[in-house]
């Protein structure tokens, strides 16, 4: 559990910031005894939505969490505030796990991969940063952005838009490629990696006597 945390959202955006650090003033007064009030971090002891606490023979009981947009919180409660999950522990808010859009729960410093995107909650010192990034699912295997792989005769990339083919391995060759739109003849034959449509390529080798072609799409 982390207090006093500068919560970050990061949803493949600029950061958002969002503070839940408590603020704490103690009054004494003859007529009315002493109290502590308890204001959301930034407010003053005037907001309408401050707590007030008396204390009994100067001993103080467990304080609630009040947080600005989220309400007030008594002792050892918890409660979700965007994609953050809280508990409240003596009048300060801690991040006790990450959320996902659907609800899933990540784990501090977990990693979660749900319908093709990777979830993030990692701690950086008393920081809790919570992300989500794009991956791509083919034949089973998860790739991050960014990732090249191969499928038959076809080198294929995971982007943020999702699979995109690079080119194409030329006929019983493990490192030859073919640029997509690129052709080349070998050996007396025409290899071509042929574009035939927005996300589709097709393999294709030409000679005197055979004519074979391979797609993806």
């Amino acid at each position: 559990m982390l207090s006093n945390l500068l919560l970050l959202l990061i949803l493949l955006c600029p950061l958002i910031s969002a503070e839940f650090r408590q603020s704490v003033f103690e009054t004494s007064n003859r007529s009315e005894g002493d109290k502590i009030i308890l204001t959301a971090h930034g407010m003053g002891i005037d907001d309408v939505n401050r707590v007030v606490i008396p204390v009994t023979n100067g001993r103080i009981p467990p304080l609630p969490c009040v947080t600005s947009n989220a309400g007030t919180h008594p002792h050892g409660s918890t409660f979700t505030k965007n994609n953050f999950h809280y508990t409240c522990n003596n009048g300060t808010a801690e991040v006790v796990a990450c959320l996902a859009d659907d609800g899933s729960v990540i784990q501090l410093g977990r990693t979660f991969v749900r319908s093709g995107m990777k979830h993030f909650c990692n701690i950086q010192g008393d920081n809790v940063t919570y992300k989500q990034e794009s991956m791509c699912y083919e034949n089973g295997m998860h790739y991050n952005v960014g990732d090249s792989f191969r499928n038959g005769s076809f080198k294929l990339t995971c982007r943020e838009s999702g699979i995109y083919v690079e080119g194409c391995y030329m006929q019983n060759s493990f490192n030859d490629l073919l640029m997509a739109g690129e052709s080349r003849i070998e050996n007396g034959k025409r290899h071509e990696c042929e574009i035939i449509g927005p996300g589709k390529v097709r393999y294709v080798v030409k000679s005197e006597l055979v004519y074979e072609k391979r797609s993806f799409k």
